[in-house]
Parts: structure tokens; C-alpha cells; sequence
């Protein structure tokens, strides 16, 4: 009987995989552009910023939580620390998420205004309390004259020990994922993420499970 049991919770265990919840969407040109959504964090100048919509705006990090996934972003440089930026549209175009690393003007805005997106020697760091997985399928990403992009970008899921090439196409599972670049044609923003949990079965496999175990009782007092 447990031998069946144990059958049983690993093929549903397995089926949970394909049964993952749907996914969510952390979009950064939303956030900014339309005040859709809520972070809270603490602004470049120190500040606190708590639970609104910043509009565009540098962070020394932002933490952002939907359907129960929480996200933090930050920014660095390979020498040091830079800031993460929430850039607003431009001429029309979206924008997104990017990093600013050169100083400051005004009310937390970037300064030179065009270092505002992920280029050379900048990291873009993307955190989560919990593994989840990305669809880079169905991540939307932009240059620096802000039009849709496929950049040549480098990624690391161990927090910047070991780089490599982004496959556009892939999912990846991790709780970190950092970005850079190496080239300035790949500068970039990340416009939005589609994100899912990686830890927890969907509810439609643990009812599968326990319809199994349920069957396996029901078996047994038959056979008894």
C-alpha cells in the first residue's frame, strides 16, 4: 500500500510541473507610465518610498509584489554601486528598467538623461524571495532609442559568479538574475518580465493527488 502511495505522489508531483499557475506579468513601463502597480523601496537621495507609484525615478532598490510573487531590483556597476531606473516613455516609445550609474539631478532623475538604461560595466539585478522561473519568450526588451529589442546580453544566475549568453528563447529557473552587457549596440531596458512561481505544485495536481490517494483507500477497503 505505501509502495502505491509513494507511486502515486511522485507521478502527481511531476504533473505539477505541467500544471504550473499562470504566470504573472511585472510590467515597468506600466508601473511608470500609467500608476498602475505598487513598490515600495528607498530612493537614490536616501529617501523612503512606500507602497505608491514612483513615476520615473531612481532607486537604491524597489521591492514590487504581485499575485504573491515579490520582486526587488537594484543596479551596480562591475566597480561599485549605481542605482536602478524606472525610465518614463520617450517620443511615444516605452521604456522600462534600467540602471543609472553616472549621478543625479533634480528629483532622482538620471544624470547624463541618456544613462538610464543597462550599458557597459553597469549590472541590473533582479532578485525574489523564492525560485520562479522567466519566460525570456515572452520578456519584452528595448534599445536605447527605446524600440523593441533582441539584444546580445549576458546573464547570471548565481549572483554574478558565472556569466553567459541569454537565450531569448529560454525559461530559466533561479531567485536571482543578474544582467549586463558588453557591447553598446546591446544597450537595453527591460520593458516587462512574465514570471511564475517554481516552488509550489498548482492546486489542479494537489487535487490530483488527492483523488489518487483517495482511489488507493477506497481500493483497499474493497479488497478488505
Amino acid at each position: 500500500m505505501m509502495k502505491q502511495i509513494i507511486k502515486y505522489a511522485t507521478l502527481m508531483a511531476s504533473l505539477g510541473l505541467a500544471f504550473q499557475a499562470n504566470a504573472t506579468i511585472f510590467d515597468f513601463e506600466e508601473l511608470t507610465d500609467t500608476g498602475i502597480g505598487e513598490i515600495s523601496g528607498q530612493l537614490a537621495n536616501g529617501t523612503s518610498f512606500a507602497m505608491g507609484n514612483p513615476s520615473e525615478s531612481a532607486f537604491d532598490y524597489f521591492d514590487w509584489t504581485k499575485d504573491g510573487i515579490t520582486l526587488r531590483a537594484m543596479g551596480a556597476t562591475t566597480t561599485g554601486a549605481a542605482w536602478a531606473y524606472l525610465d518614463a516613455k520617450s517620443s511615444g516609445k516605452g521604456a522600462g528598467l534600467g540602471v543609472c550609474s553616472q549621478g543625479l539631478q533634480g528629483s532622482n532623475q538620471c544624470d547624463p538623461g541618456d544613462d538610464d538604461n543597462v550599458t557597459i560595466g553597469e549590472i541590473l539585478k533582479i532578485t525574489f524571495l523564492e525560485s520562479v522561473a522567466i519566460n525570456f519568450g515572452q520578456t519584452t526588451f528595448r534599445d536605447a532609442d527605446h524600440d523593441i529589442h533582441f539584444p546580445d546580453i549576458e546573464i547570471s544566475l548565481d549572483n554574478g559568479s558565472i556569466w553567459g549568453a541569454l537565450d531569448l528563447n529560454s525559461e530559466l529557473v533561479s531567485d536571482t538574475f543578474f544582467f549586463r552587457t558588453q557591447t553598446d549596440g546591446n544597450q537595453f531596458y527591460i520593458d516587462a518580465l512574465t514570471v511564475k512561481d517554481a516552488t509550489v505544485p498548482a492546486p489542479a495536481a494537489l487535487s490530483l493527488l488527492g483523488l489518487g490517494l483517495a482511489g488507493l483507500s477506497f481500493t483497499r477497503r474493497r479488497k478488505s
